[in-house]
């Protein structure tokens, strides 16, 4: 479980090249093959393959074909080392279905021990931004034991997936998860999930101050990914690449004070769109 998205990705590309075969024992008997199985089969070929195909299962009609777009993604991805991999949040849509969970659990407040082992001996110093005095404190020791069951929306959810290598989208809380990587699509969708969380989510900025139970966060986004960003209580800002371990610090190492003055080029990981503040209400 804890690599199958990895693996679903590597199965999906490695199709292409195991196609004729796969599709030759299969025609012969078609009632044996499932047609998630046969989608996945299917997602593999080229254009031109796909083309020459005449079956289709009657439940392909929720198609799970892959887009031009998708398939770019796809090839993004692989191109990417296995520590990338794990810093990726995005997941298309269509990829999604294949193994879809959208069950999480709010993190219980009284589980956070809140360890001092918290920004190092970096001698904090005052921000401009300001705090609401309501905001969670940084904590890898619990976030990095549950590294592999939250990315960066399910850390600025303040929420764990119950699923072991699952990485939350905007929108699949609520069942209709964001169809483009743009700013406006994922923050749409991240106000449909609210609801589902008994949260609120509205505009904020620079300067506003966040209320009783609210705390502020902050989206950017990239050609191929998406990522989130958690301001703390000691006014920093704080983020979960993926499945990796919880960070206070940028692309450059440097100490996060406002997340859209910060270094966020990690080379293939690069978010250059800053899609603005936002506060949540818990």
């Amino acid at each position: 479980m804890k690599k199958r998205f990895t693996l679903l990705i590597a199965m999906v590309m490695l199709l292409t090249a195991m196609a004729t075969n796969v599709f030759a024992s299969s025609a012969n008997n078609n009632s044996e093959v499932s047609p998630k199985e046969w989608q996945e089969w299917f997602n593999g070929l080229s254009k031109e393959e796909q083309l020459s195909v005449n079956y289709e299962p009657a439940q392909s009609q929720q198609s799970l074909r892959l887009s031009d777009e998708d398939m770019e993604w796809l090839n993004w991805y692989n191109s990417l080392s296995k520590e990338e991999q794990l810093a990726v949040n995005y997941v298309p849509s269509q990829v999604l279905k294949v193994f879809s969970a959208n069950e999480v659990s709010k993190v219980n407040i009284d589980d956070l021990k809140l360890k001092e082992e918290t920004k190092e001996t970096i001698g904090l110093r005052s921000t401009k931004m300001p705090t609401g005095g309501y905001e969670f404190k940084y904590d890898p020791s619990y976030w990095n034991e549950k590294k592999e069951y939250a990315n960066c929306y399910a850390y600025a959810l303040n929420v764990v997936s119950r699923t072991r290598g699952h990485k939350l989208q905007p929108g699949e809380i609520s069942g209709r998860i964001f169809e483009s990587l743009s700013c406006r699509d994922i923050i749409d969708a991240a106000y449909r999930d609210m609801p589902k969380l008994d949260y609120k989510l509205r505009r904020s900025s620079y300067s506003e101050r966040p209320g009783y139970r609210e705390y502020k966060v902050a989206l950017v986004v990239g050609r191929y990914d998406y990522h989130w960003y958690r301001q703390d209580k000691d006014g920093g800002w704080s983020h979960k690449r993926g499945l990796s371990e919880l960070s206070y610090k940028d692309a450059s190492g440097k100490y996060i004070y406002d997340p859209e003055e910060c270094d966020r080029d990690y080379g293939n990981l690069s978010y250059p769109t800053f899609c603005g503040y936002y506060i949540i209400r818990y």
